[in-house]
């Protein structure tokens, strides 16, 4: 909520400002959403494989439970021990947070917004 003063001095903001503001602020947003899925983009062909890999060792774990055969000689047959505790490590690297959306990377933008709204908010007080 915008303390009365705000409030009155943004009510006298012309159209051209008001779409200026408009544009500034929601440019960080539609960065923020642009960044997200490059970076998402990015990192897609080794989250493909790491699902491939780990869907592998699932349907062989699995099928070693059903025949009563040694779990972790089922892991060794698709990958090494090594390899396989290094792709754990590859794989939370991968991972997103579970609310996984661009509004973690508005703050991207946190320099820009700081070096404007001085600006900004001197304008609108200004403004009458």
């Amino acid at each position: 909520m915008l303390c009365p003063e705000l409030q009155g001095q943004l009510q006298s903001i012309s159209p051209l400002d008001s779409k200026r503001i408009d544009v500034a602020v929601f440019g960080f947003s539609r960065r923020a959403r642009r960044n997200h899925a490059d970076r998402f983009q990015q990192s897609g062909k080794a989250i493909n494989a790491k699902v491939r890999l780990y869907s592998r060792i699932g349907r062989a774990l699995l099928e070693a439970e059903q025949s009563g055969g040694d779990p972790f000689a089922a892991i060794e047959s698709i990958i090494p021990w090594d390899a396989f505790s290094d792709s754990i490590n590859e794989a939370e690297a991968l991972a997103r947070p579970e609310d996984f959306d661009f509004l973690a990377l508005v703050g991207d933008g946190f320099t820009q917004l700081r070096r404007y709204t001085p600006t900004l908010l001197d304008t609108l007080l200004r403004a009458k």
